[in-house]
């Protein structure tokens, strides 16, 4: 089993954004940037929640900022990043664009996972690499992955020991737990779900 104590907590916003066309960890929703919403959910659990990406002036005060070390190089790059910082055991990881990941959701998480390389979620269809924890000795795999242009996430995660974390029980009550955001239209369809559940 992993525990609180063996996790670091990384939020993954180094994305170009280029669907949306502006940066997506600044969206607002209910008056919240989805940057601050992830902050706070994470901060419920933990006093090591570190944003991999640019620094946004007036995002966040209070969290570490760490540029991706591995430029252009998508989620792979960001996930590589947050282990070589990371000091515990094990990363857990979410992607800046799906603001709705609760804290409940993370302790599920954290509850349901055992010591594999990687603890995947799952949605019942697909699963979610950017909702997930992982082993700090992936590092060299990763590195290795990386500088041969291998940065396909789910060909990655299927070649390790791996465990999934079906998450299902938790989206009827939140169905748009691990909706991602990546163009205007999604972010228009998140605003009227969250303004009808008002």
């Amino acid at each position: 089993m992993i525990g609180l104590d063996d996790i670091d907590f990384f939020i993954l916003a180094g994305g170009q954004s280029r669907r949306m066309g502006k940066d997506k960890a600044m969206l607002k929703l209910n008056g919240k940037s989805f940057l601050q919403m992830l902050a706070d959910n994470m901060g419920a659990l933990s006093n090591s929640v570190r944003i991999i990406g640019g620094f946004r002036e007036d995002a966040l005060k209070g969290f570490d900022f760490i540029p991706d070390f591995v430029s252009n190089q998508g989620p792979m790059g960001g996930i590589y990043t947050a282990l070589y910082h990371c000091l515990s055991p094990y990363a857990l990881v979410v992607a800046c664009d799906t603001p709705c990941i609760t804290t409940e959701s993370i302790q599920y998480l954290i509850r349901h996972s055992h010591e594999q390389d990687i603890n995947v979620t799952f949605d019942g269809r697909n699963i979610h690499p950017l909702f997930g924890i992982y082993s700090k000795r992936l590092l060299p795999l990763l590195e290795k992955n990386i500088q041969n242009a291998q940065l396909r996430m789910r060909e990655f995660i299927y070649s390790v020991d791996f465990r999934i974390v079906d998450v299902t029980p938790l989206m009827e009550k939140h169905p748009f737990l691990l909706f991602n955001v990546n163009t205007e239209e999604d972010y228009q369809k998140l605003i009227s779900e969250c303004s009808h559940q008002k």
